[in-house]
C-alpha cells in the first residue's frame, strides 16, 4: 500500500522495460495501483499481465505519463480485474484499467478486460495526449454507481486527448450513463482505422431502465469520431 505505484514506480528520468512477468494484488492511494510511470526516457512492458490492482486515485491498474518524444509502449499485455475506486469526498477515480494522463502511449496485442472505475473509463481513461491501440480488445470493463459522471464503459477520451484504433475489439462494455462502449468529450478525437468492432455494449441504469440499453458510442459537443 503506497502513495503511487502500488507494485511499480517508474520515476522522472528512469528507464523501465519488462518482458512476462505479473503485477498483481497491488494498492494505491494516488494513481497506479500495479504501475505508475511518470515521464521515463523510456518505457515498455511486453507479454506481461497486470491483474488485481486498486487504486483510491486514478489507474487501477496502470497510470501513464510521458513528456517529449517518449513513447511509452505496451504490448501482449493483459490488464484485467482492476479497481479505480472513490474515497470520501475523491471523486477523480477514472481508468479503472488504464489512465493515461499525457504523452504518447502505443498499445498492440493488449486485452483490457474486466476492469471497473467507480466515475468514468473503466477499461481506458485519456486525460490528454496521444494514444495508438493496434489489435487490442477492450471488453467486459464496468463504470458502474449511481453517479452523474458515471460514463464510457470501455473507453473515455477528455479533452483534448486523442485515440486511434487500428483493427481490434470493444464489446460487451457497461457504464451506468452514456457511453457504455465509448464516451469521446468535446474537444477529444477517436480514430477508427482497418478491421474494427465496436458492438454489443450497454447503458445500466436500473432504477430508470428496467432492461440495458444499447450505447456503443457517446460523443458530446464537437467530440470527433473519424474513419481512417
Amino acid at each position: 500500500y503506497t502513495a503511487r505505484g502500488g507494485g511499480i514506480f517508474n520515476g522522472t528520468g528512469s528507464s523501465f522495460s519488462m518482458t512476462n512477468g505479473v503485477v498483481s494484488h497491488n494498492i494505491a492511494r494516488g494513481g497506479g495501483g500495479g504501475v505508475y510511470c511518470e515521464a521515463p526516457t523510456s518505457f515498455s512492458m511486453t507479454n506481461v499481465s497486470i491483474s488485481s490492482n486498486e487504486s483510491e486515485s486514478k489507474g487501477g491498474g496502470l497510470r501513464i505519463r510521458t513528456s517529449g518524444n517518449v513513447e511509452a509502449a505496451l504490448t501482449g499485455c493483459t490488464i484485467d480485474h482492476n479497481h479505480s475506486t472513490a474515497t470520501g469526498s475523491n471523486r477523480a477515480s477514472e481508468g479503472g484499467g488504464i489512465y493515461m494522463q499525457e504523452g504518447h502511449l502505443r498499445m498492440e496485442n493488449c486485452i483490457i478486460t474486466y476492469n471497473q472505475s467507480a466515475f468514468a473509463g473503466a477499461g481506458f481513461y485519456a486525460h490528454d495526449g496521444v494514444t495508438c491501440a493496434k489489435n487490442c480488445t477492450i471488453t467486459h470493463n464496468s463504470a458502474f454507481t449511481e453517479h452523474e459522471r458515471m460514463y464510457g464503459g470501455g473507453i473515455c477520451l477528455h479533452n483534448p486527448s486523442v485515440y486511434t484504433m487500428e483493427d481490434g475489439t470493444i464489446t460487451n462494455n457497461h457504464s451506468y450513463q452514456d457511453g457504455g462502449g465509448i464516451y469521446v468529450f468535446q474537444g477529444a478525437t477517436f480514430n477508427v482505422k482497418g478491421n474494427v468492432t465496436i458492438n454489443e455494449n450497454f447503458r445500466t441504469r436500473k432504477s430508470a431502465e428496467p432492461t440495458d440499453t444499447p450505447n456503443n458510442a457517446y460523443t458530446a459537443g464537437t467530440a470527433v469520431i473519424n474513419i481512417v
